[in-house]
C-alpha cells in the first residue's frame, strides 16, 4: 500500500483579499479522510493564522520575526523555508501565490495577481514605486511558475495573458476560486427586483482601494445614472489609504 504523503503550504504571501479566503475556505471544507494526505503544514503570517480553522491533521507555523520587511520575507523563503518544509518532512509543497522565492521542489504554484503582466494597468504606476514593485514581481513570478512541477491558474484569460512572459508552462491548470455556499441561498431571500424610480436602489461595491480597481470609473457611472433620474446609494466597502479618496 502505498504511504500517504505530508503538504506543505507557503500561505506567507497571502496577506488579504481572495487568496486568503481561499485558502481558508479551503481547510475548512477539505476532508482529506481518502485523498492520500497524512498531514498538512501551512506556513502563514500571524495575523491569518487565526482565522484558518483547527484541524487535527493541520499544523500551522508562523514566523513572525521574519516579516518584518519584503527582503526579509525573501530571504526567509529562499533560505530557511525550504529546511522547514524538509524538517516537517513534507512531500510536497503548495505556494498559495507565484510571488514567492520557495526553491522546495516538487511544488504546485498558484497564479493570482494578473497586475504585473497588464501593460495598460501598469501604466498607472509608472516609474514610481509601486511599478518597481510590480516589476520586481512580475520576474520572482516567472521564475517561480516556470520552476513548479504544476502551476494553477484561476481563468483560461490569466493563463493566455501571463504565458506570453512565461512561454509554456509544464502542467498548467484552471482551477477557479469557486463560489462560498454562502452565497447560493442569496436567492430565496431575495424578493423579485423591478425598477421603481421612487425606490432607492442600493448597491454594494467590495474591494480594497488601489488604482486598478477602477473605483473612481464606479463612482462616475453613479453619478451618470443618478444625473438620469436613478434613485441610487452606494457603499464601498474595503481598506483605503485616506489620501487616495482627495484624488477622487
Amino acid at each position: 500500500m502505498r504511504s500517504k504523503i505530508v503538504v506543505g503550504i507557503d500561505a506567507t504571501r497571502a496577506l488579504s483579499g481572495g487568496g486568503v479566503n481561499h485558502l481558508r475556505n479551503i481547510l475548512y471544507h477539505v476532508d482529506i479522510t481518502n485523498s492520500g494526505i497524512r498531514e498538512v503544514h501551512l506556513w502563514v503570517t500571524p495575523s491569518i493564522s487565526e482565522h484558518i480553522v483547527e484541524r487535527d491533521w493541520l499544523v500551522k507555523h508562523s514566523p513572525n520575526k521574519y516579516f518584518k520587511g519584503i527582503f526579509l520575507q525573501l530571504l526567509w523563503q529562499f533560505a530557511i523555508l525550504p529546511m522547514q518544509l524538509r524538517k516537517a518532512g513534507c512531500d510536497i509543497v503548495l505556494n498559495v501565490d507565484a510571488g514567492s522565492f520557495n526553491p522546495f521542489k516538487p511544488s504546485v504554484t498558484m497564479s493570482r495577481d494578473m497586475l504585473p503582466f497588464d501593460p495598460m494597468e501598469m501604466k498607472r504606476y509608472r516609474y514610481g514605486i509601486k511599478w518597481f514593485r510590480l516589476i520586481v514581481l512580475k520576474y520572482i513570478s516567472i521564475k517561480a511558475l516556470r520552476r513548479a512541477n504544476c502551476s494553477v491558474f484561476l481563468t483560461n484569460y490569466a493563463y493566455d495573458v501571463i504565458k506570453n512572459s512565461t512561454g509554456n508552462l509544464k502542467n498548467a491548470v484552471i482551477i477557479p476560486h469557486g463560489v462560498s455556499s454562502a452565497f447560493s441561498q442569496l436567492g430565496v431571500f431575495r424578493k423579485p427586483w423591478t425598477l421603481v424610480e421612487e425606490k432607492k436602489i442600493k448597491i454594494v461595491y467590495v474591494s480594497h482601494w488601489t488604482e486598478y480597481k477602477n473605483h473612481s470609473s464606479v463612482l462616475r457611472a453613479i453619478d451618470i445614472l443618478i444625473s438620469r433620474g436613478f434613485n441610487l446609494e452606494l457603499t464601498l466597502v474595503g481598506k483605503c489609504d485616506f489620501k487616495k479618496l482627495e484624488v477622487v
